[in-house]
């Protein structure tokens, strides 16, 4: 995915980086040039004011700039879904260049699928920096510059089921929600539904369960994908206990810890096809 003299670019679309986090794009900046590429930092990214419209125009620029091999976001938050109604889907589809986004960039993650049938990658960049930094270093460097698997192996716990096959969608549900009702949210139909979230105890957690189901999200999809539920779980509850209450017995689930907030989490596609079979415990 990457060579020596290559260009990628760090943007920001959800809330604006506090200047404390302002250092670690430095350390990215200084990891990514030990392989030999240039990292362009935006300049909207220390900016504690900036519209939607300015970071969508910034990211089209980047998308269709020559030089810029990928695109990072390194932020998270609240407000990335308000860039989509000024992203232009088909400029984007036809630059077919890789998006690395977490938690609310969930929203841009699978408007891109949505839109221009291309997949995203569900991954936070910052955790090079965090406390997993040298494990989550090596897993990069293998999988972008060595063309391996390590960033994305993941081991699959099974709750139910046998088997589950389906183009993956789905990521912080609380902000895989906001996508519902609008021209971005993806068909589910034989999908395979991957949630995640970091904030959120039992009840709220269940309360976005019922929206799912509600809108007949367990109906339609071939499999529903687990990853960590952060404060539910340090509250002790279990996400299992949700879902055997609310969705179908028959619906293959798998479970992990290996994505979601944690600080040596993983990277899964959306918008990729995958197929898990029980005793096959890797992705």
């Amino acid at each position: 995915m990457l060579v020596t003299g290559d260009t990628i670019a760090f943007v920001g679309l959800s809330d604006p980086r506090h200047e404390r986090e302002w250092i670690q794009l430095e350390t990215l900046k200084n990891f990514f040039a030990s392989y030999g590429v240039n990292v362009f930092i935006s300049p909207l990214l220390y900016e504690m004011e900036c519209s939607r419209p300015a970071w969508a125009k910034e990211l089209m620029r980047l998308f269709e700039h020559p030089d810029v091999k990928a695109i990072f976001d390194v932020s998270g938050g609240n407000l990335a879904n308000g860039i989509l109604p000024y992203l232009d889907f088909e400029r984007i589809r036809q630059a077919e260049k890789p998006f690395f986004g977490y938690s609310d960039l969930t929203s841009v993650l699978n408007a891109i699928y949505t839109m221009t049938g291309k997949p995203s990658y569900l991954f936070q960049l910052r955790t090079l920096c965090w406390s997993q930094a040298k494990q989550q270093q090596a897993r990069l460097v293998a999988s972008l510059f060595e063309q391996r698997h390590d960033l994305f192996d993941v081991q699959w716990e099974w709750l139910s089921g046998q088997r589950m096959q389906g183009v993956v969608v789905g990521g912080n549900v609380r902000c895989f929600l906001k996508l519902a009702g609008t021209p971005y949210f993806p068909d589910l139909t034989e999908r395979l539904l991957f949630l995640e979230s970091y904030g959120g105890k039992e009840n709220l957690i269940r309360s976005y369960f019922y929206q799912l189901a509600g809108m007949g999200a367990f109906q339609k999809v071939s499999g529903l994908m687990l990853g960590t539920f952060t404060e539910l779980e340090k509250e002790g509850g279990r996400i299992e206990d949700i879902v055997h209450e609310v969705v179908p017995a028959d619906l293959p689930v798998v479970k992990t810890r290996q994505i979601g907030h944690g600080e040596d989490s993983r990277a899964l596609v959306i918008g990729e096809t995958l197929q898990l079979e029980r005793g096959d415990s890797h992705a």
